[in-house]
């Protein structure tokens, strides 16, 4: 069974069609194809207080991903709810219309939590999904839409408590109930036969090597639990590759396509403008003439994952490495072109805390755990 996977996805534009005419049918080829959707599909007004920076697409645009070929999309992110209820539904019913499946988010949890499951090559894949990136009336209850929630607690703690001003110690962690839920319903996936997949919408964004205590956590207690792949979506660039008792845990996968104007809504600017202060250099103000794609260069890296999944083995995953041009269009890109290795640079910098080491085959990078000296080295560091 194979599956490919690409990171997030904002079609905004006046011709939706050419978002992915650098990579048609990219994704066609395999027994299953999933993104994450980042818009909603809608004419439903906005919702007032469900995100700082709510984002809207007319349907429209979601015609375009039939270019790409895409069968599946988590909705299971931030922005599910920019349009409350009725956005959520007519985004749902869209995608519907054109065949593409939805999972991580639905009219109730009960619907939010049910896994997207395929059946190829005499096995059985679900894939679940859960985000921690949670504004106001974002999360599922059992009466209210939303997604499914992974809620994550933040603390400060002064690193030197008698000395005043000093830098503070962030700790993360995820609530007990909600990674219980969900790694009680990976094990039992496991148990009646799924190969699983975990599609978490985490992590801090624009920040390429930061990786937080939860996601670790996490992603461990997952893969404990019977998943065999950890996908994270959100942080609008690639993050560090981990390989974890034999499986892979992709923190971030990054954009795909993010249409985005910033300037189209005032709190959208200011939002915006706060993420500069915050983070300078990533996001950075586009120029003049591309107001599609307002990222910094290390946002314009992504990839496309494939896994392959054998009976009775664990799952090989490669990556194969894609640029976002100025037009904000992704085209895959083969070995021995230079921003092909610029891929590949940059994943083994921010792997590097993980000690992950990678290779090529063909046009995809293939990581690796570090050998057992390495490990032993870096435990001594």
């Amino acid at each position: 069974m194979i599956v490919r996977a690409v990171g997030d996805i904002a079609i905004n534009r006046d011709e939706p069609e050419r978002a992915f005419e650098r990579c048609e049918g990219i994704l066609a080829e395999c027994d299953l194809s999933i993104g994450q959707l980042e818009s909603v599909f809608t004419v439903a007004p906005f919702a007032e207080g469900r995100a700082d920076a709510p984002l809207r697409s007319a349907p429209r645009n979601a015609v375009a991903l039939h270019r790409l070929g895409i069968r599946a999309l988590s909705l299971c992110g931030n922005h599910v709810m920019s349009c409350g209820p009725a956005g959520l539904g007519e985004t749902a019913a869209t995608l519907a219309a054109l065949g593409i499946e939805t999972f991580g988010a639905g009219d109730s949890l009960a619907a939010a939590r049910q896994p997207l499951s395929v059946a190829a090559a005499g096995q059985r894949l679900s894939v679940v999904a859960a985000n921690c990136i949670l504004p106001p009336g974002c999360a599922a209850t059992a009466g209210t839409a939303g997604c499914r929630p992974l809620r994550i607690a933040t603390r400060y703690e002064m690193i030197e408590p008698n000395q005043p001003g000093t830098p503070a110690r962030i700790i993360t962690q995820a609530d007990s109930r909600d990674l219980a839920d969900l790694a009680e319903q990976v094990t039992g996936l496991r148990l009646r036969g799924d190969r699983v997949i975990v599609w978490l919408h985490w992590g801090l964004h624009l920040q390429p090597e930061t990786i937080a205590d939860y996601q670790v956590d996490v992603a461990h207690g997952l893969i404990d639990a019977g998943a065999e792949l950890i996908v994270g979506t959100h942080p609008h660039l690639l993050k560090g590759v981990e390989i974890y008792r034999g499986r892979t845990i992709l923190h971030s996968i990054g954009n795909f396509v993010f249409d985005l104007d910033v300037d189209a809504l005032p709190a959208r600017r200011a939002y915006h403008l706060k993420l500069v202060d915050l983070y300078p250099g990533n996001p950075v103000d586009p120029p003049a003439d591309n107001r599609l794609y307002p990222f910094a260069e290390e946002s314009r890296m992504t990839v496309m994952v494939e896994a392959a999944f054998h009976a009775g083995k664990a799952p090989l995953i490669g990556l194969h490495p894609a640029y976002i041009g100025s037009n904000g269009q992704p085209r895959l890109l083969a070995a021995g072109e230079p921003q092909f290795d610029a891929v590949a640079s940059y994943l083994k910098r921010v792997s590097g805390r993980f000690g992950t080491t990678w290779h090529v085959e063909g046009n995809r990078l293939i990581a690796e755990a570090p050998s057992q000296d390495e490990a032993d080295d870096r435990i001594r560091a």
